[in-house]
């Protein structure tokens, strides 16, 4: 039997959560329903790339590679601001809020 870390079931946890988000928003009615799904799904999309650049990047500055180490690091940096933004708007979603604009993870 294989032996994950903690980081891939993390991550494999957060795929499985966003195919069933992305399967779930793509039969529902719009509605607020549909918009809390999808942000559900997108926060789940930000941290199974975060698992997966982080994994790369500790794998990078375990080989001592300097270029991995740059790339995986921006890219984290990168998905990490997206989850950050993510988590907002999921927070938004479930509290009812809009911005006033039209807001949705499925754009």
């Amino acid at each position: 039997m294989a032996d994950f870390s903690p980081l891939a079931i993390v991550g494999f946890g957060a795929l499985s959560v966003l195919i069933l988000c992305w399967l779930a928003t793509s039969f529902t009615a719009p509605g607020r329903v549909r918009d809390r799904v999808a942000w559900v799904g997108a926060t789940a999309m930000y941290v199974a790339f975060g698992c997966l650049f982080l994994s790369l990047f500790l794998r990078s500055r375990a080989n001592d590679s300097l270029v991995g180490t740059l790339g995986f690091g921006f890219l984290l940096l990168f998905f990490t601001a997206g989850f950050v933004l993510a988590v907002h708007r999921l927070v938004r979603a479930f509290a009812g809020r809009s911005g006033g604009k039209v807001e949705s993870a499925t754009n």
